[in-house]
């Protein structure tokens, strides 16, 4: 390879740079021998230079890959988890549902709220009436002190 010259080797770049199209040299056959072997060199650095690319591009992706992995059963773990709990809240929520349902002492409760409504409200009445019993004496009062005077 120390026998190729720079003409050679000028030749050979732009033979890879692709900006000799029809070159025909006059090359002797060790010449010829010496510019395949310097190709086969180049080409075969190119190669592992591709193949170094591909190794880090494929352990990198691995990595990745190892670590959705990690991620999706993660993932799955706490899919699991929350459709087990999901399942006791709406077991519990059916509990209580059907505990006011089927309460003994629904009726009972039911008229003690009533009751408390009811005097709520006379309570209220009374208490408006009141005060507007007062309002009309004192209308009438002052009506009848302006007349008499």
């Amino acid at each position: 390879m120390e026998r190729l010259t720079e003409m050679q080797k000028e030749i050979i770049n732009q033979i890879v740079d692709n900006k000799l199209v029809n070159f025909k040299a006059k090359l002797d056959p060790d010449e010829k021998k010496d510019l395949k072997d310097y190709m086969h060199t180049c080409m075969a650095g190119y190669h592992a230079k591709v193949d170094a690319q591909n190794l880090i591009t494929n352990n990198t992706l691995k990595n990745i890959e190892d670590h959705l992995e990690k991620l999706n059963g993660k993932v799955a773990d706490h899919e699991k988890i929350i459709n087990e709990r999901a399942l006791v809240v709406n077991e519990f929520e059916n509990h209580i549902e059907h505990r006011f349902e089927t309460c003994p002492q629904e009726k009972r409760i039911r008229n003690l709220e009533d009751t408390n409504l009811s005097t709520k409200s006379v309570k209220k009445v009374m208490g408006a009436m009141f005060a507007g019993g007062i309002a009309l004496g004192g209308l009438i009062i002052s009506i009848i002190k302006l007349i008499t005077g």
